[in-house]
């Protein structure tokens, strides 16, 4: 399993997750998602992660009237987009808390 030393942040690997909401069960995709380094190495399974014991950042349901607290359904490794796309600095955890990313270069998941 490789490790790119620029998607690691505070013992978090970036990674791209398929989304729930915990309440209106909207689901969306995010290539800006955070999970615990351990367990994107031990490969544990999104619906095993546990928010509560800070195995993820959580990110908020995107329907606007709800907004409440999604839940990691899966992830997958994030591969390198090809068309030069600009890093989204308004999503990403690491920039929002001030930290800049060591590599801007925009990352989706696998291609299907």
């Amino acid at each position: 399993m490789e490790i790119i030393r620029h998607l690691v942040w505070n013992d978090k690997y970036r990674v791209f997750g398929n989304w729930g909401c915990s309440s209106c069960r909207k689901r969306w995709r995010s290539a800006y998602t955070w999970i615990s380094l351990q367990k994107y190495i031990e490969k544990t399974p999104g619906k095993r992660l546990n928010r509560f014991n800070d195995d993820y950042i959580i990110q908020k349901c995107k329907k606007e009237e709800c907004g409440d607290d999604g839940i990691i359904l899966s992830y997958e490794h994030l591969v390198l987009s090809e068309d030069g796309v600009e890093h989204k600095r308004h999503l990403c955890a690491k920039c929002l808390n001030n930290e800049t990313c060591l590599e801007s270069g925009t990352y989706y998941g696998k291609q299907k």
